[in-house]
């Protein structure tokens, strides 16, 4: 499948074992298909079980191999792709040709994906169309819709070539207010990078086939699912609830099946036409329906009400999903946890007096609720880590060595964020410190890079030779340390920083957690109240002193 199309008849035969191995009764090889495989195929958060669609996740993974060859031109498989079917272009405007090979109309049968997904990173904007061109970073397809001035065809016409920074006159003449403040969160290495193709589906701009997938399943779950369906986000809920909580799988995937009516309840079999008597065990006063079994049916009550459940509402509608996914999501984590167990416990006294005739006792079936609820309690205990994590604080650098801790606040109303930065030496006396805000910073990630850069360049205006660069951002610390090609949203500002390394004798990057950077935290929470840069030699704000005296291990 990572090679090669499977054709569709393959796949639906092996979706169709998958399903009927899913439905199929411990005991035969029959069961009843209470769902489809397309049902069971959506994500657990929107009411399926997150099986996967043979086809979609087929191109999912030929994907990766057309992602290669954009990426990996030099590889063989590109130089041979490149010769034999588009030697005068590239990959995304090749075409299928006379008398392909099978693995080139495989690899060609993904590039409709690739095309949804791949966006641009800005570097210089030379080869980035503003109008035509995914490069746009957040939600939606990464194009500009609106109005086309053809004065300003490439991106780099909307850079200050001086500066290198975005032109916030002629971006606020050609777009409206939000999507300038878009435009303006993409930072701009100073190195001026060339410009080169990301996946948009991740922050790492590298393609999966998990990511391809989720793509591919979009279209799928906005056909199951209508934004303006009020149902839609109580559902999201319910089931986001129902997954995240911490007991066996088999319960939780009865209290689904609960939800969706898919129980061998002798209603839904007879809807089934299937000759059975359609009275409820427990109580011999009803039918045994779903509703029922869930709301109504006396033994059930009593058994939920021994254990200390609060009460059941009364069932008094027909859509028996809606009031079921209200009632669960309104309780809390302990009650949901004891809720589904006593559902699974109930059903199984349910069958054992089914087919084996074995009377339901309330004391007894309360009794294996409490034992199953106190067996899951202590293997979930056990499998958490006994050892604390140890109370992190900040170690002074070796001598010679300035030691620059940074940090940041993210302001997300505005798009801007503050720098902290605390400079000390090996004794932990304060060298320097200084507050510096931005603006047009997307995220919290970002803002962790640009104040780590905003470090490296207060060590060189002070002119520290030898210094070590310590943060409590451990991806932007890992990307610094790391000799693989980065393509994230930081890519630039990382970019910019690796430049600088050549100015100082040594530098390291070295990560250090919350608990070891206080000082550097609290300079930026501080820099929150003051609108310009300030800057501190061999002292800090008083507040920031206590906090450095504080931190200084004893």
């Amino acid at each position: 499948m990572q090679c090669f199309l499977l054709p569709k008849a393959v796949c639906v035969k092996l979706e169709s074992i998958m399903n009927s191995f899913w439905w199929r009764n411990s005991t035969s090889s029959k069961g009843i298909h209470w769902s489809s495989w397309a049902s069971l195929c959506l994500p657990k958060s929107h009411g399926g079980m997150g099986f996967r669609d043979m086809s979609k996740f087929n191109i999912a993974l030929l994907a990766k191999q057309g992602w290669r060859i954009l990426n990996n031109p030099s590889s063989l498989l590109a130089r041979v792709m490149k010769a034999r079917y588009f030697p005068k272009s590239d990959f995304m405007n090749a075409s299928l040709g006379s008398s392909p090979s099978y693995t080139w109309r495989s690899i060609y049968s993904a590039r409709g994906l690739l095309e949804q997904g791949i966006g641009w990173r800005v570097g210089t904007g030379l080869n980035i169309s503003v109008w035509n061109d995914a490069w746009i970073p957040g939600n939606g397809d990464g194009r500009v819709h609106q109005n086309i001035d053809f004065r300003y065809p490439k991106v780099s016409d909307l850079i200050v070539p001086e500066s290198n920074t975005w032109n916030h006159d002629l971006l606020c003449s050609l777009f409206d207010t939000a999507m300038v403040d878009r435009i303006r969160c993409i930072p701009l290495a100073k190195s001026k990078p060339p410009d080169e193709l990301i996946w948009r589906g991740l922050c790492t701009g590298s393609y999966t086939p998990k990511s391809g997938y989720k793509l591919l399943l979009e279209e799928v779950i906005a056909k199951h699912t209508s934004s303006i369906d009020p149902r839609a986000s109580l559902y999201s809920s319910f089931y986001k609830s129902l997954w995240d909580l911490n007991i066996p799988a088999k319960c939780k995937i009865f209290l689904w099946r609960l939800s969706k009516k898919f129980l061998p309840t002798f209603a839904n079999l007879q809807q089934r036409r299937l000759q059975v008597r359609n009275t409820c065990p427990f109580c011999d006063s009803g039918a045994e329906s779903v509703a029922h079994l869930a709301f109504s049916c006396p033994t059930m009550l009593q058994i939920l009400e021994y254990v200390g459940l609060p009460p059941i509402p009364a069932y008094q509608s027909n859509d028996f999903g809606k009031l079921f996914a209200t009632w669960f999501t309104q309780q809390n984590k302990i009650h949901q946890m004891l809720l589904s167990v006593s559902y699974w416990v109930i059903w199984y006294a349910r069958n054992k007096l089914v087919h084996e005739g074995s009377t339901c006792s309330i004391t007894k079936s309360a009794a294996h609720i409490r034992a199953l609820i106190l067996e899951f309690e202590s293997l979930s205990s056990l499998s958490t880590p006994s050892v604390l994590p140890k109370n992190v604080k900040w170690t002074p650098p070796d001598c010679g060595v300035i030691k620059l801790n940074f940090d940041a606040s993210f302001i997300s109303s505005s798009h801007s964020s503050v720098s902290g930065v605390v400079a000390r030496d090996s004794q932990g006396l304060i060298m320097a410190a200084c507050t510096y805000p931005h603006t047009g910073i997307a995220d919290a990630f970002v803002a962790e890079a640009v104040a780590c850069e905003r470090a490296v360049m207060l060590a060189i205006d002070l002119g520290f030779r030898s210094i070590q660069i310590e943060g409590d951002s451990l991806s932007v610390i890992k990307k610094l340390n790391s000799s693989a090609m980065d393509k994230s949203a930081i890519s630039p500002i990382i970019r910019d920083i690796l430049l600088l390394k050549s100015l100082f004798e040594a530098i390291t990057f070295s990560f250090v957690g919350r608990t070891g950077n206080k000082a550097a935290h609290a300079l930026a929470k501080l820099g929150l109240q003051q609108g310009e840069p300030q800057y501190w030699i061999e002292e800090a704000p008083v507040s920031i002193e206590q906090v450095v005296l504080q931190e200084y291990p004893s």
